[in-house]
């Protein structure tokens, strides 16, 4: 593998996080935002695989995985072995109803708000749209509905 020979950035206009697209220098348009935008983007959204420069030529943030590396599909998709049977696990796009009758995308379920990222996938994985489409975030089992049917209140009690 040539990674080093990979260090460039392509030309064009590539869909990022939001759905929009850009061009690579998007990722510097507001220095503020640069580690966010990198963070939401490399090795996971089309800009964020084609703007290897923009993305530290391949120094993934942590716990981040290449998604264009062997072994993965580019959008984000795993395939793990259930019952000797390879099962397809994907994140699907778009917006979906989360427990709080609202649209969010998948990585919605990744970031604390007003509730932390754990219990959103409590309250959603398995059980709500959102949980059913976003496989990938919400652990990729067959069952996944199994795993997370703890009870858990937010900050509202309800």
């Amino acid at each position: 593998l040539d990674d080093v020979d990979d260090c460039f950035d392509e030309d064009g206009t590539w869909q990022n996080h939001l759905g929009k697209y850009r061009q690579c220098r998007w990722f510097f348009t507001d220095e503020d935002e640069v580690a966010e935008k990198q963070r939401l983007n490399c090795g996971i959204t089309e800009i964020g695989r084609k703007c290897n420069e923009a993305c530290g030529c391949g120094k993934l943030q942590a716990g981040f995985t290449d998604a264009s590396s062997p072994g993965l599909d580019a959008e984000n998709t795993l395939n793990k072995k259930v019952n000797n049977k390879e099962v397809e696990c994907e994140d699907e796009e778009g917006e979906w109803m989360t427990h709080e009758s609202k649209w969010r995308q998948c990585r919605w379920l990744d970031f604390d708000g007003e509730i932390n990222a754990e219990a959103k996938k409590l309250l959603n994985c398995g059980k709500t749209e959102i949980g059913l489409k976003c496989k990938a975030r919400c652990g990729c089992e067959v069952d996944s509905a199994l795993q997370f049917t703890t009870a858990c209140e937010d900050k509202k009690g309800s």
